[in-house]
C-alpha cells in the first residue's frame, strides 16, 4: 500500500532513484485507507515492523523503500 503513494517528487533533497514517502504522510496513508482500518498508533508500529524486517530503510523523516541488488 505505501509502496503504490511512493513517489521521488515527494524527496526535495534526494537526487536518487528509490521511491520514497515522508513518515507523516505514510501514517496518513494507513490511516485513511478503504482497505485497512488503522489508528495512528497502529500505523505508526506497522512502520517499525517495515523497518525492522527491512523493507524500508529510514533517512531524516523520510521512509525509502529497501531495493533487491537486481534492480538498483
Amino acid at each position: 500500500m505505501l509502496s503504490a503513494r511512493m513517489n521521488n517528487a515527494e524527496t526535495s533533497e534526494c537526487q536518487c532513484h528509490v521511491p520514497a514517502i515522508g513518515r507523516e504522510r505514510a501514517v496518513d496513508v494507513l490511516c485513511t485507507s478503504d482497505e485497512l482500518v488503522l489508528e495512528p498508533e497502529d500505523a505508526e508500529y506497522a512502520i517499525r515492523r517495515l523497518l525492522e524486517r527491512g523493507y524500508f530503510y529510514a533517512v531524516g523523516d523520510e521512509l525509502r523503500v529497501t531495493l533487491p541488488s537486481k534492480t538498483q
